[in-house]
């Protein structure tokens, strides 16, 4: 845990300074949409290759040298912001660079987690995951707005890089968990198709990975926009922006307590849709919200949804999935973030346009009306519950 709070502690600080510096540097939300894209492109060309990768080698090994590498990334911004050499392109180099390492390192860190829990634990286990990313995105947010307000962002890139290398360091002294054995496995390319066979074969598992898709293509545009919504629309410096990030982290850390809290006869498909239908009506509200603290309200309301949804429906698919292609179910699974870009670009030059509150209109609503259709079509998901079993298949080629 303590290496995912440095690791997590990083992730916060790294969004703050990364939106402030490009929507400074360029003053446009669509600018914020490209990063996000190329992000999302070299994280997807790259993700079923980690998959099949985290389910052969060392879980740990493969964190420890992503978060290294990144550390390696962020210490080169820090650099060339102070030595007044930054341009939008390095911000771009950076973001493909941060996918692919993203790439290798979600769904290690998934399949690493699901391996030292029981099924039975993996709730509460995601669940305090998910806490540690919340709580570190209560006080990092504002942590980094302050270093950007007193020092500049080139400040707030070196903290990012040092909690990266720290978050290794002590990743170093976990204990080596063990490959699984899967019998048959010949190649990482016959290792794929498995993987993507896997997933086709179980409609449950298609319909979770959809709804998370829509999730992250229209219910998470807040996350492109919020710089710009914080600088046009409230007028706050890099603090607020901050302190709206801390707040939406406050909201997602009460939820995660609940959730972790929960038993393993609880029907976590009924509060995955509960959750994600909430969201996109908070994000429906936060368009007509044009001040401070009515905005920080909505936030945590936002908070207190968006994020837990995602908790569930992840440990939905883990539990859904057998442990030996727990890494290439987690692949797959990234897959629908790669798909980020197909909402946050249009949108995002909507906001260029029109200002936020037509995106944030536009996208809640979907979120909110395709969640509730597809509780609607598929009902059966409603009863999902962390006591069912996972599917196992001996051999992965079959």
């Amino acid at each position: 845990m303590a290496a995912i709070f440095g690791f997590t502690a990083a992730m916060q600080m790294q969004m703050v300074a990364q939106g402030w510096l490009v929507f400074h540097l360029t003053g446009s939300n669509l600018a914020l949409g490209t990063v996000t894209f190329v992000w999302s492109i070299s994280m997807a060309l790259f993700s079923p290759l980690a998959g099949a990768l985290a389910d052969r080698v060392s879980r740990r090994r493969l964190l420890i040298m992503t978060w290294g590498a990144a550390a390696g990334i962020f210490a080169t911004i820090s650099f060339l912001i102070l030595t007044e050499q930054i341009q939008l392109w390095h911000l771009i180099a950076a973001a493909l660079l941060n996918g692919v390492l993203f790439a290798f390192n979600i769904p290690a860190r998934f399949a690493l987690l699901s391996q030292l829990v029981t099924d039975a634990q993996l709730m509460p286990a995601m669940a305090l995951l998910s806490i540690a990313f919340n709580f570190s995105g209560i006080v990092f947010p504002l942590v980094a707005g302050g270093i950007i307000d007193m020092f500049g962002p080139a400040g707030a890139y070196a903290v990012t890089a040092t909690l990266y290398m720290l978050a290794a360091a002590v990743l170093g002294f976990l204990p080596v968990a063990k490959v699984l054995p899967s019998a048959g496995r010949s190649s990482i390319a016959g290792d794929l198709v498995a993987g993507f066979r896997f997933v086709y074969k179980d409609a449950t598992l298609r319909w979770l990975l959809l709804l998370a898709l829509v999730a992250v293509v229209l219910g998470q545009v807040y996350g492109v926009m919020l710089p710009g919504y914080a600088a046009e629309t409230l007028g706050v410096p890099a603090a607020g922006l901050g302190l709206l990030l801390s707040v939406f982290g406050l909201g997602a850390l009460a939820s995660n307590v609940l959730l972790a809290n929960l038993g393993p006869t609880a029907r976590l498909g009924k509060w995955m849709f509960i959750l994600g239908v909430a969201s996109g009506l908070a994000l429906v509200l936060l368009a007509f919200t044009r001040s401070l603290y009515p905005a920080l309200a909505v936030l945590f309301l936002l908070g207190l949804t968006g994020p837990p949804f995602m908790t569930v429906n992840q440990t939905l698919v883990q539990l859904r999935a057998s442990p030996q292609f727990r890494g290439r179910v987690q692949s797959i699974y990234m897959l629908t973030f790669a798909a980020m870009p197909l909402g946050a670009i249009p949108l995002a030059a909507m906001g260029d346009k029109w200002g936020t509150a037509v995106p944030f209109i536009l996208a809640g609503a979907s979120t909110a009306c395709l969640i509730a259709l597809i509780a609607w079509l598929r009902r059966p998901l409603v009863n999902l519950s962390a006591g069912q079993p996972a599917i196992v298949s001996p051999n992965p080629l079959t």
